[in-house]
């Protein structure tokens, strides 16, 4: 998301600088064995793209997690979950004070990033937006761990505009308290022609799959469904079915370890792939039959936006802002988060009707041309700022932003 924003800030005229880590993976953040970018400053596609080296101590968890209960808003901030350190962006923040003209910050629970650059928004008396994509958890309880504390909530009151991707962010910052005038739902979206490409019979022939195909793509965690998926399968297969299981994305331990444990015709039947290249993941979503993530945490869900570019049905759970991407009936289903007799269920009826299949399919690539292309996402993600960019003086040149 915040890629295709800057580049498209970069095409409007505007000097783009982006802060970010150089986490390469999930657990990069806390193992340092674990796979990183390469710390420094890069160009790309006329983005000035600064990366700052992860930093790791020993007893961290324990000892950002006990500086964080301090009821002090910065040090909670800065300490808190999910406890990561950056000494780099601090210095380069408090320290160097780089001037812009706008600051866009997100997203949590990574508050170590957010508060910083609100502080420097405040410290140059410049706007700032906050994108927080935040993870509201099931329908009907609360939000996942980490997201909107106490502190949070506070700093974001601070911001001059909130964007939001779906409207279960605003329901939920709204049920807080916070200004609707403050809250714009933009969305996210995908470039369709870098999407598209994908080749169903190359997927199928190079790994010699010939039933049905149920995919997921997704860093392989628990709160993204894994688990359940694989549970989920071993109840079909059970019960006859043919299907084949194909999953693609980052692994984390506690996957993996679940993963080997599972007898043989798990593994028999579903192809792992991890972490893949693009064009592979492309053929994945046209051979696919059916794409399943039912997930709890997630703000949006993108690969939905994928899946139905390429006509496939899809499955969610009601959690996070899926159920405002996935419209019941009409272009997926959606089930409860971890229960994995009604997620068979739900895979079972989509292999069951073909026509069922490619009407939800249909209907979801319709919403995405008409909804999610990133030009029109962005159109309303600039119509956002471009009111804030507006207090400029006016001197004619290219006004710098950060994210």
């Amino acid at each position: 998301m915040f890629y295709n924003i800057a580049r498209r800030l970069v095409c409007n005229g505007l000097e783009v600088t982006v802060f970010t880590t150089n986490a390469w993976h999930p657990e990069s953040y806390h193992k340092p064995w674990k796979q990183r970018l390469k710390a420094g400053v890069q160009t790309d596609e006329g983005l000035t793209v600064r990366r700052f080296e992860i930093r790791n101590i020993p007893l961290q968890f324990k000892a950002l997690r006990a500086i964080s209960l301090l009821p002090v808003d910065s040090v909670s901030l800065l300490s808190g979950s999910p406890y990561v350190l950056l000494p780099g962006y601090l210095r380069e923040i408090f320290l160097a004070r780089p001037r812009f003209d706008l600051i866009i910050a997100g997203v949590l629970p990574h508050s170590h990033l957010i508060y910083p650059a609100a502080w420097l928004a405040q410290h140059h008396q410049i706007p700032w937006v906050c994108v927080p994509l935040i993870h509201t958890g099931v329908t009907g309880g609360s939000p996942s761990p980490g997201y909107l504390t106490a502190p949070q909530m506070r700093l974001m009151r601070r911001a001059d505009a909130i964007i939001t991707a779906t409207g279960a962010e605003n329901r939920a910052l709204e049920a807080r308290g916070f200004d609707s005038s403050k809250l714009h739902c933009v969305g996210t979206g995908i470039e369709p022609d870098e999407v598209a490409g994908g080749q169903a019979s190359r997927f199928r022939d190079c790994f010699r799959l010939r039933g049905p195909i149920i995919l997921q793509v997704s860093t392989l965690t628990r709160a993204k469904g894994a688990f359940e998926l694989v549970e989920a399968m071993k109840l079909l297969w059970a019960s006859g079915s043919e299907a084949q299981l194909v999953l693609i994305g980052p692994v984390v331990d506690d996957f993996r370890d679940f993963f080997s444990s599972q007898p043989p015709q798990v593994h028999e039947r579903t192809l792992f792939l991890g972490f893949t290249d693009e064009m592979t993941k492309k053929d994945a979503f046209a051979a696919c039959d059916v794409f399943v993530m039912a997930s709890s945490a997630d703000a949006f869900g993108t690969v939905y936006l994928e899946a139905w570019l390429y006509g496939k049905p899809v499955i969610g759970a009601d959690a996070g802002g899926v159920p405002d991407v996935v419209t019941q009936g009409q272009d997926g289903l959606l089930v409860r988060f971890a229960r994995p007799k009604e997620l068979a269920e739900a895979i079972s009826k989509l292999l069951a009707d073909a026509e069922l299949r490619h009407s939800l399919g249909q209907r979801g690539r319709r919403k995405v041309l008409d909804e999610y292309t990133w030009d029109i996402v962005f159109g309303r993600f600039d119509r956002v700022i471009e009111p804030l960019l507006a207090g400029d003086d006016g001197a004619g040149g290219a006004a710098p932003a950060e994210l």
